[in-house]
């Protein structure tokens, strides 16, 4: 088990984790896969109990704007990502000021145990209604920029898209198609000598 678990720190990540963004719906989708291990950290349970196993993945990108307040939402298993190899304790995704006033973007996991996981995007957009438009713009501005891995190892850091919005999208389309119309109409002329 050990030469497993030892094995699976050094290969490679399995396929990187893409968070797709858009602005206008407040939706974030996540793609593909990614291995890894979660850190081991200490966390306090109600009763003054003290679980010393739990583990901890999270991603977060800071140098975000400055947001105007942070904002968070508690995620469940199958919202946003899925988890293989461990038992899904808590989940969020964050934004929020860091120490020097700026914007962070975070996405964390706690797990019930440390160890290997693989962390699976679902695909389907998850719309964040509770977001302002200030707190969720800590996304917008990271795109085309990843979100490091902050705790954990192995697991690749998560690149940030946002994707036009349909008014863009649709502009675009219409430029092109009248930029090919406009060729087809002029006339070539070709000097024969």
């Amino acid at each position: 088990m050990m030469g497993l678990a030892s094995g699976l720190a050094t290969s490679p990540a399995a396929a990187a984790l893409t968070l797709l963004v858009n602005p206008e719906t407040r939706a974030l989708v996540l793609n593909g896969s990614n291995l890894g291990f979660s850190r081991q950290v200490t966390s306090s349970l109600p009763g003054g109990v003290v679980d010393s196993d739990v583990g901890l993945v999270q991603w977060q990108a800071s140098g975000l704007g400055t947001p105007e307040r942070g904002s968070g939402t508690v995620l469940s298993e199958g919202q946003l990502f899925t988890v293989a190899g461990a038992v899904l304790r808590d989940a969020s995704v964050i934004t929020s000021a860091d120490p020097e006033g700026t914007g962070t973007a975070t996405i964390r996991m706690f797990l019930e145990d440390s160890g290997a996981l693989t962390v699976t995007g679902t695909g389907e957009p998850l719309i964040f209604g509770s977001f302002t438009e200030e707190t969720f713009a800590a996304f917008v501005l990271a795109d085309g920029q990843e979100l490091p891995l902050l705790h954990g190892s192995g697991f690749s850091p998560i690149s940030v898209t946002v994707v036009p919005e349909p008014s863009t999208a649709v502009g675009v389309a219409f430029g092109f198609l009248t930029l090919f119309r406009r060729r087809r109409r002029d006339p070539v002329w070709i000097r024969l000598a």
